[in-house]
């Protein structure tokens, strides 16, 4: 089993001390919804990986896969 972590960072200063802020290039790529663009690679993808958290904060990702259109796009915001 591996050690815990020594150290967990608990705020977005102690995360700048180590990381810059993002550029704003960067920055202009995030979206709140999905577009026309994302719908269609979404809509084509034959692998997906799908994200969790519990309520305790641990995470879980797991990959999916099947033909492609196995996974739709219900709305803007849900697949």
């Amino acid at each position: 089993m591996s050690p815990p972590f020594t150290h967990v960072i608990e705020s977005e200063a102690e995360l700048r001390d180590l990381y810059r802020m993002p550029h704003e290039g960067t920055k202009m790529k995030i979206q709140g919804n999905l577009d026309s663009h994302a719908r269609t690679f979404i809509e084509a993808s034959p692998f997906i990986l799908v994200g969790t958290t519990s309520p305790d904060g641990t995470g879980d990702v797991s990959p999916k896969g099947g033909p492609p259109g196995f996974v739709v796009v219900l709305d803007d915001n849900r697949i």
